[in-house]
């Protein structure tokens, strides 16, 4: 929990005291939180999540992955813009 909570962090300005961030409004706070655990979890591989390939091809030995390929959401790195073109469907609170 740590590790991510420094990554986050990091990643988002908004947390770092003393910052100059734009972001004032509690809604652009929770937007760009929401955005960096994506990218966190779909984008970015993670040295402690790869695994090792069963035929080593050249110099290559591990298959790296994100937090959503370890736990079997996707199957494939996912890009930036690829994650901005998926539709999100809103369920109905019935």
């Amino acid at each position: 929990m740590e590790r991510f909570n420094g990554t986050a962090r990091r990643m988002n300005a908004h947390q770092v005291r003393r910052s100059l961030a734009f972001a004032h409004r509690s809604d652009t706070r929770q937007a760009v939180a929401w955005w960096s655990a994506t990218v966190y979890n779909w984008v970015r591989e993670h040295r402690s999540l790869r695994s090792p390939l069963e035929v080593p091809e050249g110099k290559k030995r591990f298959q790296q992955r994100t937090p959503a390929m370890a736990v079997g959401l996707t199957e494939l790195i996912w890009t930036e813009a690829q994650i901005l073109r998926t539709p999100v469907y809103i369920a109905s609170k019935n």
